[in-house]
């Protein structure tokens, strides 16, 4: 008697992939707290992200051969490859510090990396209500707090790059300093766009 294929459980992936991402933040929060053994913590950060590759490969391998899918299959797509996105961005982040050379930290870079973990937290807790979407009385407010995180990062954008300029003199400096700032704040677009697109799902399948 032949077995039936046990289902695919969407969700459970797009947690896992998330779950990723958070430890990716947490690399690199940890990466910018030290400073030290760069190459030895970027390798680390790598692995992350290309485990976090072949989960998206994975759900992408079963959607191609699933009949029924939960959600729309294009919004389960985009949704998880914007979650690889996040922990694509959060590498990036690290490895141009240390292509860059940055030398120590700056204040703001800690309370910045610290946002982008906040955020990705808030993210994955959300994550895991969104197979109970229709019934979950706190999905929403997971969505809401991730876009209050992301706000927060645009204003501690604006304050760091400003105090770059008021304390800096030497223009390579603002250049590098300015850039690790830039991706910090597309750490926080990323991971606000899932919200957004995870809010969006749920309008269309509700």
């Amino acid at each position: 008697m032949a077995i039936l294929n046990k289902p695919v459980d969407y969700f459970h992936m797009l947690v896992e992939a998330t779950e990723q991402s958070c430890k990716a933040a947490e690399s690199l929060e940890e990466l910018v707290l030290t400073m030290d053994n760069l190459e030895t913590r970027l390798h680390a950060l790598h692995e992350i992200e290309h485990h976090a590759d072949g989960l998206l490969h994975d759900l992408c391998a079963e959607l191609n051969r699933a009949f029924i899918t939960p959600l729309e299959r294009e919004d389960i797509l985009e949704i998880a490859s914007a979650i690889d996105d996040i922990t694509d961005q959060v590498e990036d982040t690290g490895i141009h510090i240390w292509m860059t050379n940055i030398k120590g930290t700056r204040p703001d870079m800690v309370e910045f990396v610290r946002i982008v973990r906040q955020c990705c937290d808030e993210l994955l807790s959300g994550i895991k209500e969104f197979r109970n979407y229709k019934r979950s009385k706190t999905i929403n407010d997971h969505i809401i707090e991730v876009n209050r995180l992301e706000e927060v990062g645009d204003r501690l954008y604006q304050k760091a790059v400003r105090n770059l300029y008021l304390t800096e003199t030497d223009p390579l400096e603002i250049y590098k300093w300015r850039e690790v700032y830039n991706d910090l704040e597309e750490c926080c677009d990323a991971i606000e766009l899932v919200a957004d697109l995870m809010e969006s799902a749920m309008m269309k399948n509700s």
